[in-house]
């Protein structure tokens, strides 16, 4: 079942680990769901089935979820996620996205990060989390999202949500997020206070 880690807001769930201080301002309620079976296949399938249970629940007429992956710009990383999103919305141009510009110009170590945010729904995120994708999930790649009334998903795209100063600029007012860990096996989802109702909706994480 569903686990609260307390009250917080939404951009201290997109950027702080729990626990939350309580003495921070909160807006809602953050719950994670985790499946830790023997089988690590088996427990990112179940988190998967319990994510797109949640995208399908969330669903409001005047509302869009936004989706963002956070990752390396290489092989199987950053530029694989966008391809196949882009194959999956080929007959929907008019799907939203932003992906920020990302180079590498110096010879140092390591990868290069950026990120992706599209509008999707339940069944894009099911086709890009499935094995047969190849792309490198538990790999330092992350995906979460918001959602936020339609006539501000152009904001939203160009929200990065896991860094602290782009929330500190956004006017963005946001009652649902969520996130996967990089494992694969914990979901974390945040509830404004407005939105207690969905709590009912949004399934269990029995395997």
């Amino acid at each position: 079942m569903w686990t609260e880690l307390g009250r917080t807001s939404a951009r201290n769930f997109f950027t702080l680990r729990p626990p939350f201080h309580p003495e921070l301002p909160g807006a809602g309620t953050a719950l994670v769901a985790c499946v830790h079976l023997n089988d690590p296949k088996e427990s990112t399938a179940s988190i998967r089935q319990l994510l797109v249970k949640c995208l399908n629940a969330i669903q409001a007429p005047d509302m869009s979820t936004v989706i963002s992956v956070q990752g390396p710009v290489l092989h199987g990383g950053l530029p694989d996620v966008v391809a196949a999103w882009f194959a999956i919305t080929q007959d929907e141009y008019r799907k939203r996205f932003h992906w920020p510009g990302s180079e590498r110009v110096g010879d140092g170590e390591g990868f290069v990060e950026s990120w992706f945010s599209f509008e999707g729904d339940g069944i894009a995120v099911e086709r890009i989390l499935e094995p047969g994708a190849d792309l490198l999930w538990g790999s330092g790649m992350y995906l979460g999202g918001i959602q936020v009334q339609k006539r501000f998903v152009g904001s939203a795209l160009k929200l990065d949500i896991f860094d602290p100063m782009a929330w500190d600029t956004a006017n963005l007012a946001v009652d649902i997020g969520f996130y996967l860990n990089n494992d694969m096996n914990e979901l974390s989802v945040f509830l404004g206070d407005s939105c207690k109702s969905i709590r009912d909706n949004i399934g269990d994480n029995d395997p």
